[in-house]
């Protein structure tokens, strides 16, 4: 095997690592959670990306500790959020109909609130989206972990680090071929 389709092969899984890792026809719900110190309160917020060929529709979100408010999507179609407060605690939302996250789509701003020190970052939670599938004329569920959204700089370091190998690598190719 040439060093070439070893170092295209390397190269090609480490970008597709790079882009995130998705996997095919799977929704990803990432978020963030931010520290309000005046308040002692936390915002988490979830972004949905529909990587499936049906139309989303139901988002539950299962919490560990007790929300107090969810964000309020109407304006989006998507109506209040339905908090649980009582163990197993969770936040829902549900779309009107032609409000989905249609294929491919992406949709922010579900968020919701709940008390704690800063300290009490609660990660990476539980969930489940419900889908609509389009050919059987079916709904069905699908459970995952939401994941933190990638940080810009590691992706970056990543690519100009490949970008760097790839230099390296045509420079003694080059200078084999110049000599040879």
């Amino acid at each position: 095997m040439s060093t070439r389709t070893i170092f295209t092969g390397i190269f090609l899984w480490l970008f597709l690592m790079g882009v995130g890792g998705i996997a095919g026809a799977v929704p990803i719900v990432s978020y963030t959670n931010t520290y309000d110190s005046g308040t002692t309160t936390w915002t988490y917020e979830s972004t949905i990306t529909n990587d499936t060929a049906d139309l989303l529709y139901d988002f539950v979100i299962s919490p560990t500790v007790e929300p107090l408010s969810g964000a309020d999507l109407t304006s989006e179609g998507w109506g209040p959020a339905d908090v649980g407060n009582i163990s197993p605690y969770f936040v829902h939302w549900m779309a009107d109909i032609g409000a989905e996250i249609l294929p491919g789509g992406m949709m922010g701003g579900f968020w919701f609130t709940y008390y704690g020190s800063a300290d009490a970052d609660i990660g990476s939670l539980s969930y489940t989206v419900t889908l609509w599938d389009q050919v059987n004329d079916t709904p069905y569920s699908v459970d995952g972990q939401t994941a933190p959204v990638p940080e810009p700089g590691t992706v970056w370091l990543i690519m100009t680090g490949l970008l760097g190998l790839g230099i390296l690598y045509r420079r003694k190719a080059l200078y084999i071929f110049q000599k040879g």
